[in-house]
């Protein structure tokens, strides 16, 4: 009789232990959109972006900048000479990063004023379309049409918060006054002469003579995978002033190289 008791109390806990394993909750699965993008301010990076975590690495995973909410404080690392930055967002919008030089003149494009235009598709998106303008002589903004002029395409991704495309926008030294989206496409129109006469070749004054792109992306994918160390913040580094110090090491080209390759 002890025996049986004994058996029906074992089975009893074992038919509990298997009802708690049957609701368990699925391991967490968290979506995240994951992109290339080529810019002349930074070269290629890969992008993993989420609602709750940023990460973008430059060049190759161990270099990178991560943020994750509810705060999107900015950390930057690099995990071959151990170099770092940290800010808030806040201080990472208000800055100027300096990927390659300390010049003020790489944020040509961020004071540049811009006018909406007609919206449309690109990498499966719906995008605001902005173009460069001008002030004019009667104090209004119009589009340019000549000179450095073009488009600038903005997403609204639903895996993207705009805390997130904030700091990608601040990366690509998007014109202040585009608030809302995150870049996916600068393009730079083939320069006409000011009469809008189309140029028969390049000269200093008019460099371009066909499309070319400061920001482009390839396309975009979703990826499902449970939360790991993609968005961990690094705890110990060697605090540096400048991006460029983060990024720049052994394994990096140098300078004039990194140029060339912008420029292509």
């Amino acid at each position: 009789m002890l025996k049986h008791k004994l058996f029906l109390k074992a089975a009893c806990c074992l038919l509990a232990s298997l009802s708690l394993l049957v609701h368990l909750p699925a391991r967490a699965q968290t979506e995240t959109l994951f992109f290339r993008q080529k810019g002349n301010m930074v070269g290629t990076i890969t992008v993993y972006v989420n609602k709750e975590a940023l990460r973008v690495e430059f060049g190759q995973p161990s270099c990178y900048l991560i943020a994750n909410a509810p705060k999107w404080d900015v950390a930057l690392y690099n995990e071959h000479n151990k170099n770092g930055m940290r800010m808030s967002r806040e201080e990472w919008l208000g800055h100027t990063p300096h990927w390659l030089f300390n010049l003020e003149d790489e944020e040509w494009l961020r004071k540049m004023a811009v006018l909406p235009s007609k919206p449309e598709r690109l990498l499966g998106e719906d995008c605001q379309v902005y173009r460069l303008a001008y002030k004019a002589k009667n104090g209004k903004f119009q589009i340019k049409m000549y000179g450095v002029h073009g488009r600038i395409f903005m997403s609204a991704n639903k895996l993207a918060p705009e805390e997130a495309c904030s700091i990608l926008r601040r990366i690509h030294s998007i014109p202040e006054t585009i608030e809302m989206g995150m870049p996916l496409q600068i393009l730079l129109e083939a320069e006409a002469q000011a009469d809008g006469k189309k140029l028969r070749g390049m000269t200093f004054q008019y460099p371009r003579t066909s499309n070319s792109h400061a920001l482009s992306t390839e396309k975009l994918s979703i990826l499902k995978a449970p939360p790991n160390k993609l968005f961990q913040t690094p705890s110990h580094f060697k605090k540096v002033k400048h991006e460029d110090e983060v990024l720049r090491d052994k394994t990096h080209q140098d300078r004039s190289q990194l140029l060339l390759e912008l420029m292509n």
